[in-house]
């Protein structure tokens, strides 16, 4: 029982004769032997109506029993002294035909519900008001959960205080119910158990209820489950009258108190602010409301609503899920028994289990700085290799990384081989041990003063060094023989025509790549065994098991795709290209048995099942987008850099992973924005890319379609995406259905378009302009091939210019990150959208950085932040108060990140190191 309800005391029959009037008049009405009402007694009702103040009649009252086996259904009037105006018998065959009707829709036991429908005739010749059907309640907890609202009118012993109803005839005009009418409402029953329901018909004549007629429209403000943490409720109440003068809720599990009284903020909305003061922890909890007017007497209306208790905000629980590793930006890779070592130049050591070669399983993950090219091991110790210096681990035993410690000082280009590190210069270090690292030998190069070496390897005994003439561009190499190191000496000058790129060497047998060019040489003299033709221009080149592997890219058939050309050395003289793997710009390749990994740029790893001279087959990615752009569904998200697509399956964000990967096309060079609505992924570059997700896994390409071009942003909604882009243009695209998307209208603006954010028939957007005043746009997208701008809005006349950088909604204001005043000031804007074609600045909030990179979900901002004492991170804003945004929480992230978005409970962050998943609530 909720402590502010008053019972309402049953309206005693006080006189015969008004009884006999009333039921002489219903049995006019129901017989048709008068059609005009009037012709009753207007005195005699008059006095009734005066005499029973509110007005309210029970046309009838029931029992209805509903038998479980069989869905049937039996009713039974009431005749007892407590049921007034009793009628049964004028409105239940054989007297009134259709009267009072209940039609079984359907049973479901697990969750108790009975759906029937309800279909009453008004059995009078009056015309009936505010007409409710009452269910009464039990204590045993059998209700109606769809209820219109609540009462205490004709209520009954032994039930509750106040009882569920449904409302009739609603949708039309002062809900009158005409004599002779029909009209239908569906119950929806809990049925904690079965038996006798208790059901009654009230009526308000000759005018509508006096009491509020309807409460509807609850929503609620995020609440906290922290003590203290508090929330706007409101409520609409509906008023014939418009004298309601107290609206209260009881909230006590919540509040601790009995109840609070709301405000009275519009004609009919109701508000207050609710505290959780005890505390309560994260739920669902019932609340009540109680509306009532001036001169209703003990009448009210009520309505039972939920409030939702939200768990403590991310500060206090974020946990970030995904290991680093989904941007390993690999350059360099070894393979050393069952596992992988791949070089990221971005994101560290990363080791993988290759136990099934053709599935690599990430183990784990070592930061190297600088950034590592390179990797190299040998003898239980991993050298990763930069510039100048390298750092060791033990890996020993196999599937883990220790760091040992560091060694710097060296020039820009080295190679390692059995214990020995070779600088381009030439100098060779013995640093087996590396605490005792010394230099054994010099081996002077015999280069002019012009001549500089660029490159260095290292394999079978000897050491070859590319150079480069820096004044007429030639190159060529120079062969050391360094076996042993101690004793290295210049055995042989190779000068070329043209620069060279790479060179390897493996059982006397050398390949170097020229321009177009692979010239396979003998690995002791330099001496030419024969040259290959390239189909195009190459570059790096690994011999592994006899077979040269050479990349490069083929303009004439793929111009962004780098392909790998096979050459079988096992006759030198009769070396040829056996093989094209397609890949992407191959870094650095391994070979372990019948399988090969080729670590890509930008791409990720490449895994090939090939036996040569078979043709290579693609096992699978493991792909590494630099990543630029970022999408979230529930349990899904994309990301990529200017070309790739990656898709990580994060239903299970504990242990997410990239599924599957594609590129849209291959003469699309940039790819800018992205967004996910329903099962599909759409991605902006020159194109507008749309592809099927429906199977995260499969990612199946529907359509490419040709838009303004350089889109910078893109938001989807209801069928039509909207972009703006570099072009200085929005543009709106028809994607349903997205086989046959297409342009269908388009604006001109003054500047480019830098984010856009679309809500029911607007689009809201912002411009950019380096110089100038960036500006938020207002525009009306009711007719697609029609935009038209309603509403600008910029910076007063002599105030600073800024620069907008991204934009977000929520609720009725839009969030405009600027910045680049006369100061360099940063400032988050505040816009109230609440009528689109009037939006104006409420409120402008000073920023110490840059606000360039956030999102709002559920009420909170996530903005990228950086803080020299929180170090990176994202700040938490609540954003309750639109006028005084608070800060409620900080947690660590990478710096510089990409974009930012929420999908589900998770938030995404993309940055150079990939893809990061963080848990909120």
């Amino acid at each position: 029982m909720i402590g502010f309800i008053r019972r309402f005391n049953m309206i005693s029959l006080r006189s015969a004769s008004i009884l006999l009037i009333l039921l002489l008049a219903v049995l006019v009405g129901c017989t048709g032997e008068a059609t005009n009402p009037i012709l009753t007694s207007p005195g005699n009702l008059s006095h009734r109506s005066e005499r029973y103040g509110s007005g309210h009649n029970i046309w009838s009252s029931w029992t209805i029993i509903f038998e479980e086996d069989t869905l049937s259904v039996s009713i039974i009037s009431e005749r007892q002294a407590g049921a007034h105006f009793d009628v049964t018998s004028l409105v239940l065959p054989p007297s009134c035909e259709g009267c009072f009707e209940i039609t079984v829709n359907s049973y479901d036991p697990a969750t108790k519900i009975l759906d029937i429908d309800v279909t009453l005739k008004n059995p009078t010749g009056l015309d009936g008001r505010d007409v409710r059907g009452i269910f009464f309640t039990d204590d045993p907890g059998r209700t109606i959960v769809n209820a219109d609202d609540w009462t205490s009118l004709w209520d009954i012993p032994d039930g509750q205080d106040i009882n569920p109803f449904r409302a009739f005839a609603k949708s039309i005009p002062c809900r009158v119910f005409a004599p002779s009418e029909t009209y239908t409402e569906n119950y929806l029953i809990k049925m904690t158990h079965w038996g006798a329901v208790h059901y009654a018909v009230d009526a308000s004549w000759p005018d509508n209820c006096e009491e509020p007629y309807e409460i509807s429209g609850f929503t609620q403000e995020i609440i906290r489950e922290d003590e203290g943490s508090s929330g706007a409720v409101s409520v609409t109440v509906s008023d014939w009258l418009e004298d309601t003068d107290e609206v209260i809720i009881s909230a006590p599990e919540i509040t601790g108190t009995e109840f609070i009284e709301l405000a009275q903020v519009a004609d009919s909305t109701w508000s207050v602010e609710i505290t959780n003061s005890t505390g309560a922890s994260s739920g669902i909890y019932p609340a009540s409301i109680k509306a009532s007017s001036e001169g209703d007497g003990a009448l009210a209306l009520y309505d039972k609503v939920e409030i939702e208790i939200s768990e403590t905000h991310p500060v206090l629980n974020v946990l970030e899920l995904t290991p680093p590793w989904l941007n390993f930006t690999p350059v360099g890779v070894f393979v050393d028994g069952n596992y992988l070592y791949t070089a990221g130049s971005q994101n560290g050591l990363h080791l993988w289990d290759i136990s099934d070669p053709g599935d690599p399983i990430w183990v784990t993950r070592v930061e190297v700085e600088p950034q590592v090219y390179d990797v190299y091991i040998e003898n239980g110790l991993a050298y990763a290799i930069k510039g100048g210096r390298f750092d060791i681990f033990d890996v020993d035993p196999p599937g883990e990384i220790n760091y040992l410690g560091s060694l710097e000082g060296f020039s820009q280009y080295m190679d390692i081989q059995n214990g020995y590190l070779f600088e381009g210069g030439l100098k060779i270090w013995d640093i087996d041990p590396w605490q005792t690292a010394h230099l054994v030998r010099t081996v002077d190069l015999e280069l002019e003063s012009c001549v500089m070496p660029t490159y260095v390897t290292a394999a079978d005994g000897m050491a070859y060094v590319v150079v480069y003439d820096q004044i007429i561009g030639d190159g060529g190499m120079r062969i050391v023989h360094a076996d042993p190191p101690e004793t290295a000496w210049l055995a042989a000058t190779v000068d070329y025509y043209r620069s060279v790129g790479k060179i390897d060497a493996e059982n006397g047998v050398g390949c170097l790549t020229l321009g177009d060019t692979a010239i396979i040489f003998d690995s002791a003299t330099g001496s030419t065994i024969t040259n290959i033709g390239m189909p195009a221009s190459k570059f790096g080149v690994e011999i592994i098991d006899g077979y040269a592997y050479i990349s490069g890219t083929i303009p004439a058939i793929d111009p962004l795709r780098d392909s790998v050309q096979v050459i079988d050395l096992h006759v030198p003289e009769e070396a040829e290209i056996i093989n094209t793997i397609w890949c992407g710009a191959m870094l650095s390749i391994a070979r372990s048995g019948n399988y090969v990994y080729v670590s890509s740029n930008d791409e990720g790893l490449y895994v090939f099942e090939y036996v040569p001279p078979a043709e290579p087959v693609l096992q699978t990615i493991i792909p590494s987008p630099a990543t630029r752009w970022l999408a979230a569904g529930d349990g899904i998200a994309a990301t990529g850099n200017d070309i790739t697509v990656a898709i990580a399956d994060a239903t299970m964000p504990s242990g997410p992973e990239f599924i599957s990967s594609l590129k849209p096309v291959q003469t699309e060079h940039w790819l800018w924005s992205a967004a996910i609505e329903g099962n599909y992924l759409y991605i902006a570059g020159n194109y507008l890319h749309i592809i099927d997700i429906s199977d995260p896994g499969n990612p199946i390409l529907v359509n490419s379609v040709n838009t303004m071009g350089d889109i910078t942003a893109i938001d989807v909604s209801d069928g039509y995406a909207c972009i703006v882009g570099q072009s200085y243009g929005f543009e709106i695209i028809d994607v349903d259905p997205p086989e046959i998307a297409y342009s269908v209208g388009s604006l001109e603006l003054e500047y480019r378009g830098e984010d856009v954010v679309v809500q029911e028939d607007v689009a809201y957007m912002i411009d950019y302009h380096y110089y100038d005043s960036g500006e938020f746009h207002v525009i009306d997208i009711s007719d697609p091939g029609s935009p038209e701008i309603m509403r600008t809005v910029g910076n007063a006349p002599g105030d600073p210019i800024y620069s907008t950088y991204c934009l977000d909604l929520f609720d009725d204001y839009a969030y405009v990150g600027m910045g680049g005043g006369a100061t360099a000031d940063f400032l988050l804007r505040i816009i109230d959208i609440s009528n689109p074609a009037d939006a104006y600045i409420l409120n402008e909030i000073e920023l110490s950085q840059n606000p360039d990179v956030f999102c709002i979900s559920s009420g909170y901002m996530f903005l990228e932040w950086y803080d020299p004492v929180l170090e990176n991170g994202i700040k938490i804003l609540d954003l309750s108060s639109p006028t005084d945004p608070q800060e409620v929480g900080f947690f660590k992230a990478d710096r510089f990140l990409s974009t930012i978005a929420v999908g589900g409970p998770y938030l995404y962050t993309a940055s150079q190191h990939g893809l990061s998943i963080f848990q909120l609530w």
